[in-house]
C-alpha cells in the first residue's frame, strides 16, 4: 500500500468500511486475515498531544478509548458512537469467519503507552483491552 494518501484520495483505496468496495471487504473476502489484531481506532482520529517523540513531534493518534476515560485521563472528548466504524469491520471478520472456511487463527487485543498510541494519557490500558476482548466476545456470541 505505497502512496496511500493519493489512493485515497483517488478513491482508489476506500476506508469507510460502509462504502462498497472498501479495502477491509477485499481482504476479508479474499481470506486474507489469519491474525487480527483488534485496538480500537476512529475516523480521523485525534493525534496524541500528550505523547511526544524525541524530536518534539506529538504522537500520530493510533489508538482510541474503547471504553469511557473519566475526566482528565484523555486529551479529547470522548465519544464512543465514533467506534462504529472500527466495530463494523470486527462485526464482518466474525461474520466472515464464522459462515465460511476461514484462515482466522488469533484474535489479540492490546491497548498499549507508546508515544504514537496512549503515552501521557492516564485511562487504562487494562481495562480497555478487557473491555475490548469482552465485546469481541459478545459479538461471537451471535454466532456460536
Amino acid at each position: 500500500m505505497f502512496d496511500l494518501k493519493n489512493q485515497l484520495i483517488s478513491k482508489k483505496i476506500i476506508l469507510d468500511p460502509f462504502v462498497d468496495d472498501n479495502i477491509s471487504d477485499k481482504w476479508i473476502n479474499e481470506g486474507l486475515i489469519w491474525l487480527m489484531h483488534a485496538r480500537s481506532v476512529i475516523p480521523n482520529n485525534p493525534k496524541n498531544i500528550k505523547g511526544r517523540h524525541p524530536d518534539g513531534t506529538v504522537g500520530r493518534g493510533v489508538q482510541y478509548p474503547f471504553i469511557k476515560p473519566l475526566p482528565g485521563q484523555y486529551h479529547t472528548e470522548w465519544d464512543g458512537s465514533k467506534l462504529t466504524h472500527w466495530k463494523e469491520v470486527i462485526k464482518k471478520m466474525l461474520k466472515y469467519h464464522f459462515e465460511n472456511n476461514s484462515p482466522l487463527e488469533c484474535i489479540s487485543t492490546e491497548f498499549i503507552p507508546a508515544t504514537d498510541y496512549g503515552e501521557g494519557n492516564t485511562y487504562s490500558l487494562f481495562d480497555n483491552a478487557v473491555a475490548c476482548a469482552n465485546w469481541i466476545r459478545e459479538e461471537m456470541n451471535n454466532y456460536i
